[in-house]
């Protein structure tokens, strides 16, 4: 009797393993994933270890009717949960983990419905093959051919099936010392999804929430208080004892890794800037590509005439938008997706770019932004992040935005040249909208790109609806930029303004999408196929003002992200910060070069580091210095540990109490 309960429900359990185990094949082979890095062991066990817990959960009731509904509304469960994350990759080019869909998918539903149907049409094929299975039980279902009973040795078999077959995964999934270091300390979600499939990185991530993502082994970290005073240095007099003393024991070895980092040297270019006004912007899907003379002339006179990066990157943190903000607003690296901008709501932020200038020079920090405040929860993350104000559509600029999708960043502009008016002195933050995509020159999907169509007229790029969309998209930048640049000239207040504009992220809309049903169109742009993210993450950064027309050119050859943005910025400014607490540098300074990715990859000035494939490359022409690879790892380590905690654990709140009036230079 006992033989046939277990034996009757068998089939159901390797029936579920082995559409769990479909889904995750069918992700990774629609999503383009390195086949050559993916856990195929690890994921087959995984399968059977999730298909014996539902299992479990389909034959909880003694009524076999209503357990073969359960099972097939968990298949569903399931399969939507797989697509929304597969059409995730296929619009943003990552994965969300459950608090970033949670955070982000009321914004996408409501700002982008139209670009979410127009995935639903492109990508129907998609959600029919992911939903096989799931159509085969319900026609099993209908025809009364799954029965299953309530069966407590089976139910008992299957929790020692799940616990041996996750314990074969976790074997499988940590063999080597690569995998190892992603699982652990070098967790990132969008990463671990593409190694250990979906259904072990989300089993991860329920984990590392309640946890903590474990730290990497402990070094001996040596502190030196000799230059602790340097005054030539950029770094604030902490008291350290204080602060080891009003703090848990635990956070002592974050405090103990700012020790331990060199600040950077005061150098010939600090305080060149100092008393002049700060136009920050952050233009959506930007690429150094873009930025041609022929469409792009303003732009392109700052990008080479102001200060020069030859190696500039804004790496694609694994949450879009969101978290190529975060980088450039905080200077610390983005580890948690979505979440890293949600964690620093009612923590001390007072060392991001927004509030030093707001708290420490008296700036007023104002937002402008021409979709809505809610999106992505900005209402609370951007506040949080030192900004005063912040002007949205539904808080001011809605009379002067006449274009639905997208938001027009001329007309974005046009109420900034008007609303700056009413400041002396300001910090003004700028997130366009216009570069968005998907590209078209139909009202009905883009109405901007149709809109500046025939800038583009007698080129090769007026019938290029991809490509040529995406200029005349990005091209709204340009207009609202030179009408506030003529503004300010007009005003006098040009020369005392400086501007930085950088990318949010790659512009991933031109990426191959199986969703859409298009090529690569990103090797159209940039001219080659990108080998790795770094070649793919390349793009532009723009320091300028009229000063520096008048200067030698100041040219960075080093590589450089958009963590270095904000110690870069403060160092010009002449504002006393502490350059320590920060994941990026000084880029003009006597410090390190080293760009570091939140997946660990890393460039510095003689090698570089793909993580996703485990390569190792140094480029330099001298010898390699021995144990070169083993030292950057070290620190690249560090640093992404560090940046992993210090929103979550309110670091600054322990450091801003030393941020004095005296500590800006008068």
């Amino acid at each position: 009797m006992l033989e046939n309960e277990v034996f009757d429900n068998l089939p159901y359990y390797l029936g579920v393993s082995l559409y769990v185990l479909y889904l995750e094949l069918v992700l990774a082979i629609r999503s383009g994933f390195s086949f050559s890095t993916y856990m195929y062991v690890g994921v087959f066990f995984c399968a059977f270890a999730f298909g014996a817990f539902i299992s479990i959960l389909v034959s909880i009731s003694n009524r076999p009717k209503l357990n073969k509904w359960i099972l097939f509304a968990l298949m569903e469960l399931l399969t939507f949960f797989f697509l929304i994350e597969f059409f995730c990759n296929q619009v943003y080019h990552t994965f969300f983990d459950l608090t970033s869909i949670k955070t982000g998918v009321g914004g996408v539903v409501t700002e982008y419905m139209d670009l979410v149907l127009q995935v639903i049409k492109n990508g129907f094929g998609n959600i029919l093959l992911f939903h096989i299975p799931s159509f085969i039980t319900l026609f099993l279902c209908i025809r009364n051919k799954i029965e299953i009973k309530r069966s407590l040795p089976f139910s008992l078999g299957a929790v020692f099936m799940a616990a041996i077959m996750f314990l074969c995964s976790w074997a499988g999934m940590t063999w080597t010392s690569f995998a190892a270091e992603k699982y652990t300390y070098g967790y990132v979600y969008y990463d671990a999804v593409r190694m250990f499939g979906i259904s072990h990185a989300t089993w991860l991530d329920l984990r590392y929430a309640g946890t903590g993502v474990p730290a990497p082994p402990a070094e001996d970290i040596s502190i030196d208080t000799a230059d602790e005073d340097d005054t030539d240095r950029n770094q604030l007099s902490f008291d350290w004892d204080s602060i080891y003393e009003s703090s848990d024991p635990a956070l002592h070895r974050f405090f103990d890794y700012i020790r331990s980092q060199k600040a950077s040297s005061k150098n010939e270019y600090t305080g060149l800037f100092e008393g002049k006004n700060l136009v920050l912007i952050i233009g959506e899907s930007l690429s150094k590509e873009l930025i041609t003379e022929q469409f792009f002339p303003l732009t392109y006179k700052m990008m080479t005439e102001g200060i020069v990066f030859n190696d500039y990157y804004q790496p694609f943190w694994g949450g879009s938008t969101s978290t190529g903000e975060a980088s450039v607003l905080t200077g610390i690296i983005p580890m948690d997706g979505l979440n890293t901008t949600q964690s620093m709501i009612g923590n001390d932020t007072s060392f991001t770019i927004a509030s030093v200038f707001n708290k420490q020079l008296g700036y007023p920090s104002v937002m402008y932004f021409g979709g809505t405040d809610e999106y992505y929860n900005r209402i609370q993350t951007h506040p949080a992040m030192g900004i005063t104000e912040f002007i949205t559509d539904g808080t001011g600029l809605e009379d002067y935005l006449y274009y639905h999708y997208p938001p027009s960043d001329e007309e974005l502009f046009n109420f900034l040249t008007d609303d700056i008016q009413r400041f002396d002195k300001f910090f003004t933050y700028i997130l366009t909208y216009s570069g968005h995509g998907t590209y078209s020159f139909e009202d009905m999907y883009h109405e901007i790109g149709a809109k500046n169509r025939e800038v583009l007229a007698g080129t090769e790029y007026y019938d290029d609806w991809i490509i040529g969309g995406y200029i005349a998209a990005s091209y709204d930048m340009e207009i609202g930029l030179k009408h506030f640049y003529e503004s300010l000239q007009e005003r006098g207040v040009l020369d005392d303004t400086v501007f930085v504009i950088t990318a949010d992220h790659y512009p991933y809309f031109l990426s191959e999408a199986a969703a859409y049903g298009y090529p690569d169109y990103l090797i159209d742009l940039y001219g080659f196929d990108p080998a790795n993210s770094i070649e793919r993450d390349h793009n532009a950064l723009i320091i300028w003002s009229p000063c520096l027309e008048e200067m030698d050119r100041i040219i960075v050859d080093d590589p450089v992200t958009s963590v270095d943005i904000v110690p870069t910025i403060l160092n010009l400014f002449g504002i006393e910060f502490d350059s320590r607490i920060y994941s990026g540098r000084d880029v003009l300074s006597d410090a390190d070069p080293i760009a570091v990715w939140s997946d660990s990859c890393w460039k510095t000035d003689k090698a570089f580091y793909d993580s996703a494939m485990g390569e190792y490359t140094y480029t330099a022409e001298e010898e390699e210095p021995y144990g070169y690879f083993e030292s950057v790892q070290s620190a690249v380590r560090n640093k992404l540990f560090y940046a992993r905690n210090f929103h979550k654990l309110d670091l600054y709140s322990y450091l801003s109490p030393y941020i004095q009036k005296e500590n800006v230079s008068e």
